[in-house]
């Protein structure tokens, strides 16, 4: 009898040391998961904040007729824009109408300015 409660006491033993690496071996994986699901959260909220942005950069050049043909595009409060315009002050305009948007942290202006031909 006392052989037998000896054998399962080493089972016993035997298997908490076995256990331990793997709880700390799940461990450490839900907190790969926490920490993947909290990224996927924060981009998540970052393209929601996207386009929002570019929604109210688009509402903003949609009351001007020079600026509400231009593309707009967010990438993490970049805000990037691209298309053509009539002259030099119109594109001045539309990276001083994206910057005025909250949330955005900068323009990337990638307008290009008709070349009115000479005859």
């Amino acid at each position: 009898m006392r052989d037998h409660m000896f054998k399962a006491g080493l089972a016993l033993v035997a298997a908490a040391f076995l256990a331990a690496p793997l709880s700390v071996s799940a461990g450490d994986t839900m907190n790969k998961a926490e920490e993947k699901i909290k990224g996927t959260a924060r981009e998540v909220a970052v393209t929601a904040d996207d386009k929002v942005i570019t929604r109210s950069v688009e509402s903003r050049f949609s009351k001007d007729p020079e600026l509400k043909k231009i593309n707009v595009r967010t990438d993490a409060g970049v805000v990037v824009l691209s298309g053509q315009v009539a002259n030099i002050i119109a594109a001045a305009r539309a990276s001083e109408t994206a910057h005025k948007v909250d949330g955005v942290k900068a323009v990337k202006n990638e307008l290009r300015v008709n070349q009115a031909k000479a005859n």
